[in-house]
């Protein structure tokens, strides 16, 4: 982390950024439940091999899908070849899975159990996260620690279920989570970290990881909070939706594209998202509301291609109109989103019945059905959503016909039922605009 210190990027905020790397690569190096600490190095040499190799081969601006990678340009391992095929799939192609249940028994008979699959899944993404980050800021990648000797511990937590996702994971109730010291009390817990639960160790890192690349957990439902970045909150959301529609990932997508809608009601905002669900390159500003939108989204679609020359031009150009901080922060987010979209597509979590009604729109609109990862979210009971939308006119006619409504965090999610923003659907004042 010494490269990243000393860069230009430094600046105060980020200090727990720099210690938060850290602790997660020590993690990596520790003896797991159930992969020795040089077999979890070994994973993460190997993750980090097929995402050089990714990024060595011929890519375009337009492409929106991984290519092929030849088993040439992985690294030299003593990994069975079932837990290389892992990784590479994982690295190589989050956007492809769907009947992922079969493909999880099928890894459990070759001898990979949900916990060790879990496990190592963790792994790859830790790694793809950091190292995203610093690709995306131009400076090298740190250096793989030493895998510190030791057996597995072979701990399973109490209180699994296996109805909510393709792999086990702790169920809500508090008294549960305190018996691993996971959750502390928190009442809302997303289903990005229960999906690693099942290695707790792995969850404790996923929440740190969260909390310095995007927002705390306590604060994700406060659709205004930035939590001191240097990004709006709206310019943070932006990215994490452009980054989950380019892994069509359904699950990140659809809680990214809520979060964006809710942000801009609450501030008064017409949010347009065409461009965003788009694959082309963006050559228009796509909101007037939101800063900078369309350097933003070409900086990160440049990150997500991996062309080291394109990533440094428009770099150049959003550190231009950027805040001091600014470009550490959309490469953290970008970084982050990586890690959560392939968490949510290998583990095959589903949305909750709120999200998932309150996204019709959205699912619609742009055809995130077709995604293959919206296959572990069954569809809303055409009744039930004819009601909800009926129901979610009404109330709002009835109970939230105020001026000052950013008061209410959490009800901007649910005019997104209604496909009208706040303010459109009580009539009472035209969005704002801003060149």
């Amino acid at each position: 982390m010494e490269n990243f210190h000393d860069s230009q990027y430094r600046y105060s905020n980020r200090d727990k950024l720099m210690a938060t790397n850290q602790l997660v690569w020590q993690h990596i190096a520790q003896r797991g439940n159930w992969w020795k600490g040089a077999e979890r190095i070994a994973i993460a040499r190997e993750a980090r091999a097929c995402e050089n190799a990714k990024n060595k081969s011929v890519k375009t601006q337009n492409s929106f899908h991984y290519p092929l990678i030849s088993t040439d340009s992985l690294s030299k391992t003593e990994l069975p070849e079932i837990v290389v095929n892992i990784v590479r799939y994982i690295i190589n192609d989050p956007t492809c899975m769907r009947d992922g249940q079969s493909w999880l028994e099928n890894l459990k008979i070759q001898g990979v159990s949900h916990a060790h699959y879990v496990e190592l899944l963790s792994v790859v993404v830790f790694v793809i996260n950091i190292d995203t980050f610093h690709r995306a800021l131009g400076i090298p990648l740190m250096s793989l620690p030493s895998p510190v000797p030791g057996p597995c511990s072979q701990y399973t937590p109490i209180g699994l279920t296996s109805d909510e996702a393709w792999v086990p994971m702790l169920k809500v109730p508090v008294i549960l989570m305190a018996q691993a010291g996971l959750y502390k009390g928190k009442s809302h817990v997303n289903n990005i970290l229960r999906a690693l639960s099942v290695i707790p160790e792995a969850m404790r890192m996923q929440c740190l990881l969260e909390r310095h690349y995007y927002l705390k957990l306590s604060l994700m439902m406060d659709y205004k909070s930035n939590d001191g970045r240097s990004l709006s909150r709206l310019q943070m959301e932006l990215i994490a939706l452009r980054v989950s529609v380019h892994n069509r990932s359904f699950y990140c997508t659809i809680i990214h594209g809520l979060f964006l809608k809710a942000s801009a009601e609450l501030i008064n905002y017409s949010v347009a998202l065409e461009d965003v669900f788009t694959n082309k390159p963006v050559s228009q500003p796509i909101h007037v509301g939101i800063a900078f939108s369309k350097e933003i989204l070409n900086f990160t679609d440049a990150v997500l291609i991996g062309d080291i020359n394109e990533i440094k031009r428009t770099r150049g150009i959003l550190e231009e109109v950027l805040p001091i901080g600014g470009i550490t922060d959309a490469s953290a987010v970008i970084g982050s989103t990586q890690s959560s979209n392939r968490i949510a597509n290998f583990t095959g979590i589903k949305l909750g019945n709120k999200e998932n009604l309150f996204s019709l729109d959205l699912q619609y609109k742009y055809k995130l059905r077709h995604y293959p990862s919206a296959s572990s979210t069954p569809f809303p009971n055409i009744i039930v959503r004819t009601l909800m939308k009926i129901a979610g006119r009404v109330i709002f006619g009835l109970l939230f016909y105020k001026d000052d409504f950013g008061v209410f965090k959490g009800v901007a999610l649910i005019p997104v039922i209604t496909g009208k923003g706040i303010r459109s659907f009580l009539k009472r004042k035209e969005p704002k605009s801003q060149e």
